[in-house]
């Protein structure tokens, strides 16, 4: 992106002062920070290039890495290669790179190149609701990672932008929310034609040498949001539903569904009470039949986006783990009746509807390992149940377990009766507090002395009433619904005592 050179000082890890020549080669431009490639798959990742130094000392180059400028401790040695992808870097931050050419000994060049410096690489993951009809508005909440919110006290360092595909959209305004979330309100021409849209997030490269024109780092997602056909038909219809039929890893977070009508549904606000209303768009949990409709907030069902996008506001969070569905009733012969007498019988449904099979929360637990404490080396461990934990071998006696969940776990629910360490039915004795890592996604247990060699064990994690408990964004807690037990069963390595 900017010129720069290759010009570094000596590895400290490398062969002492004047024990080797130095690279002989002096300055290389740094090319490019990322922008220049397709866009990868994860987060956490800066790609950048270099030209190669024509030098015959030139052995290789090393990348050199860090979350300040003064402190760039990680390094990578690319090789000849003049082009790498550091991986595995902390999202929402601004990372430091440079790269230093080196001869045969390991001496590294004096100065380093040019300074590269900028967010990783944007990801975009999921885009709400995903249609729109010509000559509509609407405002998608678009979900991932690494979406730099800008610096307002500096013109170079805007916020995150957005591109779409589709020549008859345009972006009206975007609201960064946080480094994994944005609101962008869009707008389709009236002739729009049908078709679906990809959707870029750019981030700044901020080591861009002219802020008039910068350069950008950029995440894109594949038909993201598709323009629909002009309305028709005598009845209403339903043209999707968000949550979908048979989604799975619906976030906790989730406090409204939407359902996208192909007409202006409003006016069912002047026919209907807050009552009839609410019976007529309802969220179930598990199966339709003989289920009780989840409580909705004050002022739900709501209309949106000119009527069509009727919103389910949720009382209370959703559970982990269940399956819910989403149901629209606009079908009953006294309700049609009732439309046709205020002048509007194309509001109706032809028949009930729902989003079946139905949609799914989260599941609790994403993972497990099992981490020994003098080699580092990691085990992946199987998940089971109570009733059927599958036995993983082999584990470190002396390891720590780290259990991955699908979204925070709220710390208070986590005590001594619900995540457990078991041998035999009894808790372990001398096993430390709980710790929590990534804002806790991840709860690591460690024993307090290593564990039995050859012993079987088993981790329980409590759910439901009394049991772990998720954080819910904004506010509160929400409970785990399924299954009743999580469990990860192991046996340490080693032989067995007796009577293990």
């Amino acid at each position: 992106m900017r010129d720069g050179q290759v010009r570094g000082r000596k590895d400290a890890a490398g062969p002492k002062p004047g024990s080797a020549k130095p690279a002989r080669a002096r300055s290389a431009a740094l090319l490019a920070l990322a922008a220049c490639f397709a866009p990868l798959a994860s987060a956490g990742t800066i790609s950048l290039r270099w030209p190669a130094l024509d030098d015959p000392a030139v052995r290789g180059y090393a990348v050199y890495y860090g979350r300040d400028e003064a402190g760039m401790s990680g390094r990578f040695d690319a090789g000849v290669a003049t082009e790498a992808t550091l991986g595995s870097l902390d999202d929402c931050t601004t990372w430091f790179v440079t790269v230093r050419a080196y001869d045969a000994d390991g001496n590294e060049s004096p100065e380093p190149s040019n300074l590269i410096r900028g967010w990783p690489r944007p990801v975009v993951t999921a885009v709400e609701p995903h249609t729109i009809l010509p000559g509509a508005s609407a405002l998608l909440t678009v979900t991932g990672t690494n979406f730099d919110p800008g610096d307002a006290a500096d013109p170079a360092h805007p916020g995150a932008a957005i591109d779409l595909g589709h020549p008859g959209l345009k972006v009206l305004e975007v609201l960064r929310d946080a480094c994994g979330q944005l609101r962008v309100r869009v707008e389709a021409a009236p002739d729009a034609l049908p078709g679906a849209s990809s959707l870029t997030v750019r981030n700044v490269d901020l080591s861009s040498p002219d802020p008039a024109a910068p350069r950008w780092i950029f995440g894109t997602l594949e038909q993201a949001l598709e323009v629909l056909a002009p309305p028709s038909g005598p009845t209403a219809a339903i043209l999707e539903a968000r949550p979908a039929a048979g989604q799975p890893g619906v976030s906790l977070s989730t406090r409204e569904v939407r359902v996208l009508f192909d007409r202006d549904l409003s006016p069912l606000a002047e026919v209907l009470d807050a009552g009839a209303l609410r019976r007529a768009f309802r969220v179930l949990e598990g199966k339709l039949e003989g289920k009780t409709a989840l409580a909705q907030a004050p002022g739900s069902p709501a209309f949106e986006d000119d009527g069509r996008t009727v919103v389910i506001r949720l009382r209370d969070p959703l559970k982990a783990g269940l399956r819910y569905a989403t149901a629209v009733d606009l079908a009953g012969a006294s309700l049609r009746a009732a439309l046709a007498r205020v002048g509007h019988p194309e509001l109706a449904m032809r028949w009930a509807w729902s989003t079946l099979p139905g949609w799914r929360t989260v599941d609790a637990l994403v993972s497990a390992e099992a981490r020994s404490g003098e080699t580092g080396a990691v085990q992946p461990l199987a998940i089971g149940t109570a009733a059927a934990g599958t036995p993983n071998p082999g584990v470190a006696p002396d390891a720590e377990f780290r259990l991955r969940f699908a979204e925070p776990v709220w710390g208070p629910s986590v005590t001594a009766s619900t995540i457990r360490l078991l041998r035999g039915g009894r808790a372990v004795k001398g096993v430390e507090p709980p710790q929590f890592e990534e804002g806790g996604r991840i709860v690591v247990i460690r024993p307090g002395v290593p564990l039995a060699p050859g012993a079987s064990y088993r981790i329980q994690v409590r759910t439901g009433a009394g049991g772990v408990r998720f954080q819910v964004t904004g506010g509160g807690s929400a409970p785990i619904g399924a299954p009743r037990e999580l469990g990860v069963r192991f046996v340490t390595a080693g032989p067995s005592a007796p009577g293990s």
